[in-house]
C-alpha cells in the first residue's frame, strides 16, 4: 500500500511528465513552423553538422 506522501509524489511526477511532453510537442511545432530542423541537435549527435549547428546557435545567442 502506498503512503499519502508517496501518492502525492507519484501524482506530481505524472504532472511533470505530462508538462514535459507538452513542452516537447510545442518545441517540435515551433521547429517545424520556422523550418529550424537543420538547427536542432539531437542528443549524442556530435558530427560536423551538429558542431556547425552549435556554432550558429551560439552566435545567435550573443
Amino acid at each position: 500500500m502506498m503512503t499519502e506522501d508517496e501518492a502525492r509524489l507519484l501524482q506530481r511526477a505524472r504532472e511533470l511528465e505530462a508538462s514535459y511532453c507538452a513542452l516537447q510537442r510545442q518545441l517540435a511545432d515551433v521547429v517545424q513552423e520556422f523550418g529550424l530542423e537543420e538547427m536542432v541537435t539531437l542528443p549524442g549527435d556530435d558530427g560536423p553538422a551538429a558542431r556547425r549547428r552549435r556554432e550558429i546557435l551560439d552566435r545567435l545567442a550573443r
